[in-house]
């Protein structure tokens, strides 16, 4: 649906991927067991790094359907924090028109929407279209 926005206005097209933060990735409610602080720094890291990965593949897969539809301008940015807080941030430092989201959660007929489409439709006053992952 972006692409297809993109290449019918001409407008840049910016594909942004936040990875959470390390301390967000591993909830302190699911560490159960007694391990040595690095230990649990080895498998913060490990899990920050695979996350990276998948976030490059991601982006990687997203760029080739944008040269394969010859989407002309288009550009990625890989940030870290919380999702909710860096598209919203991204968005006002770039001036975004339009911000483009999935949601894998709109399945009622009340429309619950995911956390983060939720969370980006409230704090943000741009217009956000939301399509069903």
């Amino acid at each position: 649906y972006a692409i297809y926005l993109s290449k019918l206005s001409t407008a840049e097209l910016l594909i942004l991927n936040v990875i959470d933060q390390p301390n967000n990735l591993i909830p302190a409610s699911a560490i159960v067991f007694s391990s040595p602080r690095d230990k649990l720094d080895e498998i913060k890291n490990n899990l920050q790094r695979t996350s990276k990965e998948y976030s490059n593949q991601i982006l990687e897969k997203a760029m080739e359907l944008t040269k394969q539809e010859e989407v002309i301008n288009t550009s990625y940015m890989i940030r870290s924090g919380k999702p909710v807080d860096e598209i919203v941030v991204v968005s006002e430092e770039r001036n975004i028109d339009l911000i483009v989201m999935a949601s894998c959660r709109i399945a009622s007929k009340i429309r619950n929407l995911g956390s983060n489409a939720k969370g980006v439709l409230d704090s943000i006053r741009k217009p956000v279209l939301v399509i069903h992952e």
